[in-house]
């Protein structure tokens, strides 16, 4: 009889979980479908007008910022206003050979020494003239670097862009975008 119990109270676990990560999955798809400049956060115009004066000449750029700010979210912006590539990690870049956009964006780089040496080796083998590594925090290292931060501006623009496709979102005291796209991380 306990054993039934427990079954049970794991079905529902897990439908719980699978329902959060449905509405998840649903927002995030409603974001990429729906995402277009005016879509940009005051913080994130200001860093991608910064980030295209930075790429005027070939070169590498650092985006960093905390986890939840809308760096990946920027990065789809630049993708779609130069025609970059974007690769959501090292590991997609280094199989994805001879890309022939002009530049590309690599997220969730790590952001030591070592490893963004060897992302500039990777990149010039590959001969890509310039390239934006998302980081979530400063390479520290020799590299031109652009830092994204959110205030509450930011967080009011996220909210009417998530209301604008049916996702209404209660409070706006979060720590992180994460939390507005999130339903799981709203209750806690």
């Amino acid at each position: 009889m306990a054993g039934d119990s427990i079954s049970l109270w794991i079905v529902l676990l897990c439908w719980k979980i699978s329902s959060e990560m449905s509405k998840f999955v649903r927002t995030l798809n409603l974001i990429k479908i729906n995402r277009s400049a005016e879509w940009l956060t005051p913080s994130q115009a200001q860093v991608l007008v910064a980030l295209k004066e930075a790429l005027r000449v070939p070169r590498t750029v650092n985006l960093c910022g905390p986890a939840g700010v809308g760096k990946t979210f920027l990065a789809w912006a630049l993708v779609d206003e130069l025609d970059y590539a974007y690769f959501p990690h090292l590991r997609h870049f280094a199989q994805t050979r001879q890309s022939t956009a002009p530049g590309v964006i690599i997220d969730n780089i790590n952001p030591s020494r070592q490893s963004h040496r060897n992302v500039l080796k990777a990149l010039q083998f590959e001969d890509v003239k310039c390239a934006v590594l998302v980081t979530r925090e400063l390479i520290r290292d020799y590299t031109h670097y652009v830092e994204l931060s959110l205030s509450f501006k930011d967080r009011e623009a996220v909210f009417h862009n998530l209301a604008s496709v049916g996702c209404p979102i209660c409070d706006l005291r979060v720590p992180s975008l994460w939390y507005l796209v999130n339903p799981s991380l709203r209750r806690t």
